[in-house]
């Protein structure tokens, strides 16, 4: 946050908001609020409630109870496979605790009402300077699309962004501007770990291995084409995402 604060620039003036999400520590809560407002930027809290989260239960009936993960049929499966349905069976507090496509929306809620555009950015997301110009060129594109589809780069070495690549390459789960006329945002019923970005784009139809993925058998995914599917352009530019350590 620090580096982010300090570093990225603002060339087109757009307004900053960040979602300070579920965070349990309400002392980092309080200094990461205050380096915000410092800057001059938005900030947004949405709180931690340990009361609400200690109501939670995890969920093995999912699956058909608890024995299931240590019967033959689950061990059988790979890893990949057995991690999703882990999470799936833990979702509900998962859903509270991480919050992920919860915050999403929230940003978006707060974007739509007071912009034209909306850029949604995971955590630790840094747009070089280039990258604003380069972006307010793509929002400006006619014929114009109601989503933007912006590629994400990992940046491996954060003391020099001015070296940084961020030509469009996509290699890493894209980020995503909605237009304040898009119909679309987040499905808040996928925990994060499970589809919880790639869902939308699944629905938009924007091109990914998500396409080639087999369906949750536990969880009906058949309504998964917008209204608004294919209505996405591409970005010209990348934004990185700063390593975490």
């Amino acid at each position: 946050l620090r580096t982010i604060l300090r570093e990225e620039s603002n060339p087109a003036g757009w307004r900053k908001l960040f979602v300070l999400n579920r965070i349990v520590d309400s002392s980092v809560v309080e200094e990461a609020a205050a380096l915000i407002l410092e800057a001059g930027h938005a900030v947004e809290v949405i709180p931690f409630e340990s009361a609400t989260y200690r109501v939670l239960r995890y969920r093995p009936e999912i699956f058909g109870g608890i024995a299931y993960f240590g019967s033959q049929h689950f061990l059988a499966k790979d890893p990949f496979c057995q991690d999703r349905e882990r999470i799936w069976a833990c979702a509900e507090k998962i859903r509270y605790l991480m919050n992920i496509n919860g915050a999403r929306n929230h940003a978006l809620a707060a974007g739509r009402l007071s912009s034209d555009w909306t850029f949604v950015l995971d955590g630790s997301c840094f747009i070089p300077c280039d990258g604003f110009t380069a972006l307010k060129s793509d929002l400006e594109r006619v014929p114009s699309a109601p989503y933007l589809v912006v590629p994400m780069r990992r940046q491996s070495n954060q003391d020099d962004f001015a070296a940084s690549d961020f030509t469009s390459v996509y290699q890493e789960e894209p980020q995503v501007a909605f237009r304040s006329d898009s119909v679309e945002q987040f499905d808040e019923i996928y925990p994060y770990g499970v589809r919880d970005k790639t869902s939308l784009l699944n629905r938009l139809g924007v091109p990914g291995p998500w396409c080639a993925w087999a369906p949750l058998t536990w969880h009906s995914e058949h309504a998964n084409r917008s209204r608004d599917r294919y209505l996405f352009q591409y970005a010209s530019t990348s934004v990185l995402r700063l390593t975490s350590g």
